[in-house]
């Protein structure tokens, strides 16, 4: 996951180019609306009780079929955080340059210990789907069955490996659901005000 930025602004009015605000306020979301209505197609047809007849007695196939279902789940879901973080940045709420203080508390903790955390998974979680994917469709395509030796259930206990894409970057991700500490704009001045809310890394 990238680091966050140290730096912290006050000034949340900043403008942002006409070509980027068009970006995040229309061809990201729309783009984003997209890929999640595609993926939703995804699931119902591979849930569909006729794909699942006709993949009786091929194992690799369900398995394929399986690892096609999960990486359409962490797809959407990480399209859904990014149509989050357009939004955000249009309202000015977020800068890639700086932390922008937030209207209330729970906005600001959402943002910069959640949002950005859960993203960053879902994106290694399909990272690490497409991976298993791929050395499944080798088996495939190859028909090598001394493959399945190298990575024994890859291909036959796919609920395994789905298990571990998704624990593995949990895990690698953890640290960042407390990274940052949520203050009170002012927090050590003589000034502070309850109504705007910044960001310290702890």
């Amino acid at each position: 996951m990238e680091s966050l930025p140290d730096t912290i602004s006050s000034n949340s009015t900043e403008e942002l180019p006409d070509q980027t605000l068009i970006a995040y306020k229309y061809i990201t979301p729309t783009i984003c609306v997209i890929g999640i209505i595609g993926n939703a197609i995804n699931l119902v047809v591979l849930t569909s009780k006729e794909l699942k007849q006709s993949t009786k007695g091929h194992q690799r196939s369900k398995s394929m079929f399986t690892y096609m279902k999960v990486l359409a789940i962490t797809d959407i879901f990480s399209l859904v955080m990014n149509i989050q973080s357009s939004a955000f940045t249009v309202k000015g709420y977020f800068r890639l340059t700086a932390i922008v203080p937030m209207p209330t508390k729970g906005m600001a903790e959402y943002v910069w210990n959640y949002m950005w955390t859960f993203w960053h998974i879902f994106l290694n979680c399909s990272d690490y789907v497409v991976v298993m994917m791929t050395l499944v469709r080798f088996q495939i395509i190859n028909n090598v069955d001394q493959f399945g030796k190298m990575i024994p259930g890859s291909d036959s206990k796919p609920h395994w490996f789905i298990s571990a894409a998704i624990l593995i970057p949990f895990m690698m991700h953890a640290p960042y659901f407390i990274q940052y500490e949520v203050i009170p704009c002012g927090a050590g001045e003589s000034h502070v005000f309850l109504d705007c809310w910044n960001v310290t890394q702890r």
